[in-house]
């Protein structure tokens, strides 16, 4: 039960990323306000996802969520490529350390689900390299790249609740 939960969260996050790439079709290229709504959403989501799981990984996550809303307040992400770098950089390194956590629990279970949380971890991490490289771009196709960002790693956590059932299966 508690997969399917997580597998209708993941598909709500996929389906937000769907629409941040869209947004630029529609002439919306504010970064700033697309990142504080994204990642208001975003925090709204790990709250939901604590609550039902009473995983304490959501709440590091909402802290993230909060820590990159101020930046995107204070920082000039707009037209500065550093400060967007910045913000994104710190979003992809606390989510990869809270990511990494969960690995070594599943490691330490001797539960052979750290081996995909591993390689799924090692695409998101690539995926983010690649869209921080790709920034000297104009907006439009910076909330492109990071809408895409977003789906990658929504489906990835797909793929990680997939596994989660067939492994319980066995």
């Amino acid at each position: 039960m508690n997969l399917n939960k997580e597998l209708i969260i993941n598909l709500i996050k996929i389906f937000i990323s769907i629409i941040v790439v869209m947004l630029p079709i529609f002439n919306i290229t504010n970064l700033k306000i697309i990142f504080i709504v994204m990642f208001a959403l975003y925090g709204i989501i790990n709250i939901v996802q604590y609550m039902i799981f009473k995983d304490k990984e959501q709440l590091i996550l909402l802290l993230n969520s909060i820590i990159v809303i101020l930046l995107s307040i204070l920082l000039d992400i707009n037209n500065r490529e550093r400060f967007l770098a910045l913000v994104l950089i710190t979003w992809i390194i606390i989510n990869s350390l809270t990511k990494l956590h969960k690995i070594d629990l599943y490691q330490d279970k001797k539960n052979n689900l750290w081996k995909i949380n591993a390689l799924t971890l090692g695409i998101y991490d690539l995926a983010a390299l690649l869209v921080i490289v790709s920034l000297a771009h104009p907006n439009e196709v910076k909330i492109i790249l990071i809408g895409l960002l977003f789906f990658i790693e929504s489906t990835l956590e797909i793929i990680i609740t997939t596994m989660k059932s067939l492994i319980k299966q066995k």
